[in-house]
């Protein structure tokens, strides 16, 4: 049974989609870059955009890191199937990094907090200056991004050695890192997504927002590994070993992490709502107002209900094609998500700018571009599962 593909080969297979992808990121860029050429709030709206196609890519890119991590302690088939889509996912946390300077360079007409002018007429902002302040965001961030390149860097790196060794303690190095680094991991993500997202809006605040931001990431994470997998399931070496009941086990857990996401973010509102504090409540009126509303909505019934629908449905499933168009309905909903979060720091009024969706084809196409090199670095399924198919007779699933 084939499993090791040859690099050369995997370069090949992904050359045309590279293409593709620099091709995007160039028009993407392009057409951002001419919006973002005027003065003023023309600029200050392009980097709005550019903050919302960030986020999309580095919140899917940290749900694949968790994903990764979460796989490694409970050693399903599942996760074995995707684990090197995960890898070359996590290791664009470099890439992330380098692309959040723009976000930094342009903080100060970003973050109410990073703008002086506000600070000194804002009491409530004043009372948070201790925390929200520019020395303290930059540390955070580089400290955010230093722990997530060590820990994606420390399991891609034991994984590479498990393929080439049948040692038991490298898999108990694995599970050792996994379980610490992923408690790890739900810290620095809460704490980025207050920084990055939640003071956007510095009068606002709630303990579930980074709940929410990790969640989405991993259901993002999840469907665009099953879109991937579903462009090579024809071909060898997935061909002999994606099955119907690994598909389910994909499908299963897209809808878990779905309901979960649906539940934490119906918790928030209903907690915020219930409490009517007048610190927080505003938060929600202004995206239950103006067309908002509208978006709220399309989140509980099309990235909740349809997708509910769709996956309780078994043979939608275990078929990689109808799974897959699944999860091109998630990333796109994923967006609107975002969109929903972000959009109403800036626009009372429900808004889609042409700048939000070039940022997000041209940090997409990058994103792509460098995955897909990634990803063709190694061999595609990790060797401990075809150990694990010839030591079950070739139908070992879980």
């Amino acid at each position: 049974m084939a499993i090791m593909s040859d690099t050369v080969d995997n370069h090949q297979v992904f050359a045309g989609a590279r293409r593709i992808a620099a091709l995007v990121a160039v028009v993407g860029f392009a057409i951002w870059g001419f919006t973002a050429m005027g003065a003023g709030q023309a600029r200050t709206n392009a980097m709005q955009g550019y903050l919302l196609g960030y986020l999309y890519w580095v919140v899917l890119t940290l749900g694949s890191l968790s994903l990764l991590l979460l796989q490694h302690i409970i050693s399903a088939r599942w996760g074995l199937m995707i684990r090197r889509l995960l890898e070359a996912a996590a290791k664009m946390l470099p890439l992330m990094a380098i692309l959040f300077i723009p976000i930094w360079l342009s903080r100060g007409a970003l973050y109410p907090w990073a703008n002086p002018e506000i600070v000194a007429h804002d009491a409530i902002i004043q009372l948070k200056v201790a925390y929200l302040n520019d020395t303290g965001f930059t540390m955070r961030t580089i400290a955010y991004f230093i722990i997530w390149i060590i820990i994606a860097r420390r399991v891609t790196s034991l994984s590479r050695q498990h393929d080439a060794s049948t040692d038991p303690a490298i898999v108990a190095k694995l599970n050792r890192a996994a379980a610490p680094s992923l408690v790890v991991y739900a810290l620095t993500v809460t704490f980025a997504s207050f920084d990055w997202g939640m003071s956007l809006e510095p009068h606002w605040f709630s303990t579930i927002y980074g709940v929410i931001f990790a969640a989405g990431g991993a259901l993002a994470a999840m469907s665009l590994a099953i879109v991937v997998l579903s462009r090579l399931v024809h071909r060898e070496p997935f061909a002999s070993f994606v099955k119907p009941e690994t598909v389910g086990d994909l499908g299963n857990l897209s809808l878990a992490i779905t309901m979960f996401w649906t539940y934490v973010s119906l918790s928030q509102f209903l907690i915020v709502w219930a409490g009517h504090l007048p610190e927080e409540t505003p938060w929600y009126f202004v995206r239950m107002h103006n067309g908002w509303e509208i978006n709220g909505f399309a989140l509980l019934g099309l990235q909740f209900g349809l997708t509910f629908l769709l996956l309780i449905i078994r043979d939608r499933k275990r078929n990689i094609q109808r799974l897959q168009r699944v999860a091109l309905w998630i990333l796109a909903m994923r967006f609107l998500d975002l969109l929903w979060l972000i959009v109403p720091a800036f626009s009372d009024k429900l808004r889609v700018q042409v700048s939000d969706v070039a940022a997000l084809a041209g940090i997409g196409g990058v994103w792509f571009w460098f995955y897909l090199r990634a990803l063709a670095s190694a061999p595609l399924i990790p060797v401990a599962l075809r150990r694990a198919e010839l030591a079950a007779g070739g139908d070992h699933h879980g």
